[in-house]
């Protein structure tokens, strides 16, 4: 995030950044006192027995230097705070001529080390004075709000943003995570009371998000029926680290008969995998795989079989057009089965370490501007490349 400060001398302005998000004044304040927090001469001071220096009377808030407070003018007045070298200058909480206004879309941020106080733009504004909105936010009324997802077919949305859809234990081990629309009773539940994924109210960008450990951590949500029989698209936002091959996403009926999976396969790479038919331990496997940098991003599996079996994997380094297509069997693959089990942290190849910010399951294939608006919105939320 840019700061820009601008001094009150010349009125020539100092880059203290990449120069798009935040302005910050210098006041005019009075220089206080240069002996390390001492009140001037003209300030009376206790005298070594303990009487008043030239007779002078007790010194109060009014006799102390501005910015000073105290019986003996050693303590910082109300609004103002100790920087760096020991000297009381105005904060943010300041009053009266030393108050340093912020727009709606910033805040006030001080810096001790050179007593300036900067207005910070705050997450979806941006602009000299914060009074832009950011991509992936749109303004209503005067307010920047993050845009939403395209709700046609969304069957399945889990935000681990949206902490009044989760349920934690005494040591912030997820016990619930429901869909944030609250639809359908649908809640994806550890397994095991050792399967409890930890959450993390401030997991990215100040947003929440659910910590997988890799090792025993893994979501259910049995029993599934939002999905088509045909048509579908996964989008999982997250960071994926550790050991491979690492399952992010799957699908399938009983324990083992696996539909579709979303994994790390290797080194950097993904990899989104159909089986037809889908939901079962046998059949012919869609192996679609896609290199991506490692860190945070989003990564969409979508498999098309109302004309032709079509399977996309799509990531975050890629354009929203961009994607790698397969038709393999030239004809209609299986209809998916219903209900469906949904695994989320695991496939029948791994459990992910690493961490998932947000879920979302269409029972359709998204369109490519409807994909570009689900990138966007992630990647305003959650501060992804």
């Amino acid at each position: 995030m840019g700061l820009v400060a601008c001094g009150d001398g010349d009125g020539g302005a100092v880059d203290a950044g990449d120069g798009d998000a935040g302005v910050a004044m210098m006041d005019d304040a009075s220089t206080p006192p240069s002996d390390g927090g001492m009140p001037g001469e003209d300030a009376a001071t206790p005298d070594e027995d303990g009487g008043l220096a030239d007779g002078g009377a007790e010194p109060d808030a009014s006799t102390c230097p501005r910015g000073y407070a105290g019986e003996d003018c050693m303590e910082c007045a109300e609004g103002w705070v100790e920087g760096m070298d020991r000297e009381c200058i105005p904060g943010c909480d300041a009053t009266g001529e030393d108050a340093f206004e912020c727009g709606p879309g910033s805040e006030c941020l001080l810096s001790p080390a050179d007593g300036l106080r900067y207005c910070v733009c705050l997450d979806g504004y941006e602009g000299e004075m914060c009074d832009t909105c950011s991509e992936g936010f749109e303004r209503v009324g005067s307010t920047c709000r993050l845009i939403s997802p395209p709700a046609l077919g969304l069957a399945l949305w889990l935000d681990g943003d949206a902490m009044d859809s989760i349920d934690v234990d005494s040591e912030m081990r997820l016990t619930d995570w429901r869909d944030r629309r609250g639809l359908g009773g649908i809640v994806a539940t550890p397994t095991t009371g050792i399967a409890r994924p930890l959450y993390r109210p401030e997991g990215r960008n100040g947003r929440g998000a659910v910590d997988f450990d890799g090792e025993n951590d893994q979501l259910i949500v049995n029993g599934f029926t939002g999905l088509s029989s045909t048509d579908i698209e996964v989008v999982v936002a997250g960071e994926f680290r550790g050991e491979l091959p690492a399952g992010i996403f799957g699908a399938l009926t009983g324990t083992s008969a696996w539909a579709f999976m979303i994994e790390r396969s290797a080194d950097r790479d993904f990899r989104v995998l159909f089986r037809n038919p889908p939901g079962t331990s046998g059949g012919v496997e869609t192996v679609v795989e896609r290199d991506a940098p490692a860190g945070p991003m989003y990564v969409a599996a979508t498999h098309m079989a109302s004309s032709s079996n079509d399977t996309l994997a799509i990531f975050a380094a890629d354009g929203a057009d961009e994607s790698s297509g397969l038709h393999l069997f030239g004809a209609p693959s299986s209809p998916l089965p219903s209900p469906l089990n949904l695994r989320i942290g695991r496939t029948q190849n791994g459990r992910l370490l690493g961490r998932v910010y947000e879920v979302l399951v269409y029972s359709r294939r998204l369109s490519v501007s409807e994909r570009a608006e689900v990138a966007t919105y992630l990647r305003a939320k959650w501060n992804l490349p």
